[in-house]
């Protein structure tokens, strides 16, 4: 069984419930470690009382990489993205927030072959960089090296909530290894990597970048998609994400294209371009609900 790799929560402040998940086999990021990650909330209409969670990357101070399938929800209305911070539930609400006035998905994504897995999210405002804030880079992978990726995604199948963000080490290895298991798989838009024991992405951390870091510089070469569901513990799995290198012209395409509205214009609403619970206490989900109320 394969998986996507976000996930669905709920925010039911009674209940207390939160379908969000984390980095499997990792560790506990520190302050300034992954300071490009962000989460981004996706609230659709398939989800009443509750939001899509991915990961995803800063790639300039007004826009996010993420994955496509993020956005394969009925009617989208708004969307959340937390940065500068490790902590997705401690957020200062004049800062470390905002939220996605519009985005772009490729427009040749396919939820059934699961290509060209990539979107660009604008932001309403402009991030400050800082030691807790930076910009990716984009670049090419090379087989055999060891990438970061970082995500507040299951730490196993069958585990709850990070609160914190996790981080880990996962090597890319030759194509070969993901084409004789997923069909279709393509050399020049996708990217195999190791997901076996001891370390894999998991569900909640889809859309989160591959990152290598040289000097005090940050280069993505991909972004989390889909792999096997047992989540970093069965030994020799692989899982498949989208090569950077094959979408850099189309990624600058939207940086350039997705700007912010007029300053006078009316508040804008949402536009498209391009075709394991666990429990939290309820001051987390009350704070959650403030944070998208000051928001929206």
């Amino acid at each position: 069984m394969l998986r996507f790799l976000h996930t669905i929560a709920l925010l039911v402040v009674s209940a207390s419930l939160i379908y969000a998940q984390r980095i499997a086999g990792g560790s506990e990021a520190t302050p300034g470690q992954a300071p490009y990650m962000v989460n981004v909330l996706i609230f659709a209409d398939d989800t009443p009382g509750g939001y899509y969670v991915c990961g995803g990357g800063l790639i300039s101070t007004r826009h996010v990489l993420t994955a496509a399938h993020c956005f394969g929800h009925q009617g989208i209305n708004k969307i959340l993205v937390i940065y500068g911070t490790n902590d997705r539930l401690t957020v200062n609400l004049n800062q470390n927030n905002a939220s996605g006035l519009t985005y772009a998905v490729h427009p040749n994504y396919s939820s059934r072959s699961k290509q060209n897995d990539l979107a660009v999210v604008l932001l309403n405002v402009d991030v400050k960089l800082s030691d807790d804030v930076a910009v990716l880079e984009l670049g090419s992978a090379v087989v055999g090296t060891r990438y970061t990726l970082a995500g507040w995604g299951e730490t196993s199948a069958e585990s709850g909530a990070s609160r914190n963000l996790m981080i880990t080490e996962i090597a890319v290895v030759a194509d070969t290894n993901c084409a004789s298991i997923y069909q279709p798989y393509n050399r020049d838009t996708q990217l195999c990597m190791n997901a076996g024991a001891p370390t894999d992405t998991c569900e909640g951390d889809s859309g989160g970048p591959v990152v290598i870091q040289n000097g005090g510089k940050y280069t993505t070469v991909g972004i989390v998609s889909y792999g096997p569901a047992d989540c970093g513990t069965v030994a020799g799995e692989y899982a498949v994400y989208t090569r950077v290198s094959g979408f850099i012209t189309w990624i600058n395409q939207q940086i350039n294209s997705l700007t912010l509205p007029p300053q006078n214009a009316p508040n804008p609403t949402i536009t498209i371009r391009g075709s394991g619970a666990s429990s939290l206490s309820t001051a987390s989900c009350l704070l959650l609900a403030i944070i998208i109320a000051v928001m929206f």
